[in-house]
């Protein structure tokens, strides 16, 4: 019976690896996070697996889970008090000058991906996750939700 269910995980849910590791690396912003962020999704889907209802969409309910342990362990991170020398500190503003940005020197309405990128690192991360699925990874709103 393990083996069957084993099976039947493999089949419905390894073919989007991929597509989940892209997800990760997009909300964790690092490589090394983002394995880690699909191997926890992948381990907490195959126990939840009795729970997947066959012939709906199996990579929604995959991203739905990369993105709940994603953001259980960011609300975890984010109640963790951050510690940082004043050394560290001076080393990293050191050379930072502040100056507004030239309104000037816009793009003739293009937007480049570092524009793009800028914006999306402004976003909350609740905010920044639910577009990186609609319109990214093409999601639709309920899927996403």
């Amino acid at each position: 019976m393990a083996d069957d269910r084993r099976a039947r995980f493999e089949r419905e849910c390894l073919g989007h690896l991929d597509a989940l590791f892209r997800s990760a690396r997009r909300f964790t912003r690092d490589q090394d996070a983002a394995r880690d962020l699909v191997q926890d999704a992948l381990v907490r889907a195959y126990r939840a697996f009795d729970t997947f209802t066959p012939g709906t969409n199996g990579r929604a309910w995959l991203l739905s889970i990369v993105y709940s342990v994603f953001i259980n362990g960011y609300h975890r991170q984010r109640r963790r008090p951050v510690t940082v020398s004043m050394e560290a500190l001076e080393t990293r503003f050191a050379d930072r000058v502040l100056a507004a940005p030239d309104p000037g020197l816009g793009t003739g309405g293009a937007v480049s991906d570092t524009e793009i990128q800028g914006a999306l690192d402004q976003l909350p991360e609740e905010f920044r996750a639910t577009v990186l699925l609609v319109d990214v990874d093409e999601l639709t709103y309920e899927e996403a939700a």
